[in-house]
């Protein structure tokens, strides 16, 4: 199911996760990966990848080894080089490889996130009618460096480019929308797979699944594939009766979740100072978008 899902498949590890928080705005918007698994190499017992966790068949590029034996020291290495393939193809791999490790490491010093700048400067290097090369990128974020009025225009990213051409709806669609921190305004349809859990509100469904996904120490970026999906859910009952001895329906896993969030909320109220204040990790507001009416 993983394997087969378009995201999960395909787009994670082709692009990395940041990067899927840039171009994932609906369940339309699944950016097209040229060949599926085209980088990186398998080694001796099957991995594709160096990630987060031996084995994980998703790969997402979390930690990653290059086809050239490359390892990237840090995550966001890794999502500034698939940035660079997703808005500079031509760029080869040796160059990209090169490039993205001495970006990543100017932008650490600078406070600013690589990824998104390298997003930035494709669209500054396209309106200019400029060509892309290492060269030049390394050139803009001198840029960025020196405080030039390029370099501000540069370092405010999409947004503010996105601005100057607000009549221009190629521009309008490649603006890194804000993430919203409020998760009342958004508004989900997962359908009611059970009907002893019909009158359950979708987001609150949304977040039985995740800490469900969580409980089974499975990674949340699996959830594109798996979450709302009944043979999924059906699949993890099964294996936790077979890994358990218990027999349990995933009606009865999901009011454990509900349980364990709710104990998870009491406990943040005990031992806070000053209020509950929930925080809604970046990748689950991906996943509003994506579950999104």
């Amino acid at each position: 199911m993983i394997l087969s899902d378009k995201i999960c498949g395909g787009a994670l590890p082709g692009l990395g996760s940041i990067t899927i928080l840039h171009l994932l705005k609906s369940r339309n918007a699944i950016p097209e990966i040229p060949e599926r698994r085209a980088h990186g190499k398998r080694d001796n017992d099957g991995r594709l990848n160096y990630c987060c966790a031996p084995g994980c068949v998703i790969g997402c590029l979390n930690r990653h080894t290059a086809a050239d034996g490359h390892v990237f020291s840090a995550p966001e290495e890794s999502e500034v080089k698939a940035a660079m393939a997703h808005c500079f193809g031509m760029m080869v791999e040796g160059e990209r490889a090169d490039t993205a490790l001495a970006l990543s490491k100017r932008g650490m010093a600078l406070g600013l996130n690589t990824t998104e700048f390298v997003y930035t400067a494709a669209m500054y290097m396209e309106l200019n009618g400029e060509t892309p090369s290492s060269e030049k990128l390394m050139e803009l974020i001198g840029e960025i460096e020196r405080g030039s009025i390029t370099g501000r225009l540069l370092g405010s990213g999409t947004v503010v480019i996105g601005s100057l051409y607000r009549d221009n709806a190629s521009v309008q669609q490649r603006i890194t929308k804000p993430a919203n921190t409020n998760d009342s305004a958004h508004r989900l349809d997962l359908g009611k797979l059970y009907p002893e859990l019909s009158e359950i509100d979708d987001l609150d469904m949304l977040y039985r699944q995740i800490y469900l996904l969580e409980n089974m120490g499975i990674c949340i970026f699996s959830a594109f594939a798996l979450i709302n999906r009944k043979e999924a859910l059906e699949t993890i009952a099964s294996l936790y009766g077979n890994v358990t001895g218990n027999a349990v329906s995933v009606v009865q896993l999901l009011n454990y979740a509900v349980e364990c969030l709710d104990n998870e909320l009491q406990m943040v109220r005990s031992n806070s100072a000053s209020g509950v204040k929930q925080s809604i990790p970046e990748f689950v507001k991906v996943l509003y978008r994506y579950f999104g009416e």
